[in-house]
């Protein structure tokens, strides 16, 4: 990178508002009401949003947003004229690649007029299931009939990309069931989806209906099935898996999760965002002294403290949180993101960012998984075989253990790459 080159970030945005809080939702976000009372709630979160972005962009070395992304939260459940403000003010950062978030129910023409002029790619929309009863025990604000709503109005209104999320192992869920709906989003000619299996996080309310036995989980093979079955549907309509748990045709690849899964920097802003920036960046947020390496900026996931503390004038400003990544944690990070990727990893990019092979820094390991079809390092790249991705989780953890035993090499953290 010449010293005139701008910095290359991602931009994630999080509006921390939705139509009511999903059962299964660990995502902080909270219910916004309606008129007035919407205007009341959202105006000066997403005034100080932007806040944050110009004081960035006005204190930062020079910078580029490659992409921006807009989650939540559902940031179709703004009102209209704030989320023209919150779009108009991105677009001029004029990013190759721009997602926005929405909910099947929320969609109308005025959302998609201001996408639109806006300069918006690509819609990404939480279909989840096709099944009201589904929807039901995951504590979804929509019925099967918004979704195909949404589905036909986009396919006539919509001229960018779109994105559909699908669950697999929702309690109940048949396999059958994750057939057809895996075969809805086939049908939309989308060129992109993403297929999560459940995850029942502790704090969530889907939680505690498990735990009082009000709700009966599926057994786990059962779930790897249903899992199976929707990846089948997807990939036998030409949408091949490039990550644990998204799917696209090409060149239809999420080109902001990709710079995600290989860590490449990022800024988040608004309630609960996070970022992750070499610490020359930082200083334009935080105004503290300088740091070695990579640090992570966190906002407060309340939106009180995020309004209170706007001003810094006690700590940092917006309640902002700042860690020191350590190099082996963010050798770990790299690994946990990067593997999930069905390319893997850059072994010389791996390399060239830690100064060290990663049979270095885990010795065996990887030659381990070589040898029981779990891995493969062909081609120069570092990553898991169909039957590895599957263990994804067992073998990070095998990973975290390696690169937390004593003698570890140096590790010099050179990031951006």
């Amino acid at each position: 990178m010449a010293v005139s080159d701008p910095i290359r970030l991602s931009l994630y945005v999080h509006v921390p508002f939705c139509a009511s809080k999903c059962l299964y939702c660990d995502f902080y976000s909270v219910p916004l009401g309606r008129g007035d009372a919407a205007d009341g709630s959202a105006v000066p979160v997403i005034e100080q949003t932007i806040a944050q972005l110009d004081r960035f962009l006005a204190q930062a070395p020079a910078v580029r947003f490659e992409t921006v992304y807009v989650g939540g939260g559902t940031p179709s459940v703004l009102p209209t004229a704030l989320l023209g403000r919150l779009l108009g003010r991105l677009a001029d950062l004029g990013p190759s690649e721009w997602t926005v978030e929405a909910n099947p129910e929320s969609l109308d023409r005025a959302f998609l007029d201001i996408c639109g002029q806006a300069g918006v790619t690509r819609l990404s929309v939480g279909l989840q299931s096709m099944d009201d009863r589904l929807l039901a025990v995951l504590g979804r604000p929509g019925t099967a009939a918004d979704n195909l709503r949404a589905i036909e109005f986009l396919g006539q209104a919509w001229n960018g990309d779109t994105s559909f999320d699908l669950i697999a192992g929702i309690p109940g869920q048949s396999r059958e069931g994750m057939i057809a709906d895996g075969e809805t989003v086939v049908r939309t000619g989308s060129g992109h989806a993403s297929l999560y299996s459940l995850t029942v996080e502790p704090d969530t309310p889907l939680a505690g209906f498990v735990r009082s036995g009000s709700v009966a989980l599926n057994k786990r093979d059962h779930d790897d099935e249903l899992w199976l079955e929707g990846r089948a549907a997807l990939e036998g309509a030409g949408l091949h898996q490039y990550e644990v748990s998204n799917f696209a045709r090409p060149g239809k690849e999420c080109q902001h999760n990709l710079r995600y899964w290989r860590l490449e920097p990022y800024l988040g802003i608004g309630p609960g965002a996070v970022s992750t920036l070499p610490a020359n960046l930082t200083k334009a947020l935080t105004d503290i002294g300088e740091h070695a390496g990579v640090i992570r900026l966190s906002n407060p996931r309340d939106i009180s403290t995020f309004l209170s503390r706007a001003t810094g004038l006690a700590g940092t400003p917006w309640g902002i949180e700042t860690e020191v990544v350590p190099a082996s944690s963010f050798v770990l990070e790299t690994l946990m993101m990067g593997l999930r990727l069905v390319d893997g990893i850059c072994a010389e990019s791996f390399r060239r960012r830690f100064g060290q092979d990663l049979d270095r820094l885990a010795p065996g390991v990887w030659e381990r998984w070589v040898e029981q079809g779990l891995a493969s390092s062909e081609a120069g790249t570092l990553r898991l075989t169909d039957r590895g991705l599957l263990l994804l989780d067992s073998l990070l953890g095998e990973l975290a253990g390696a690169l937390r035993a004593d003698g570890l090499p140096a590790i010099t953290v050179r990031w951006p790459d």
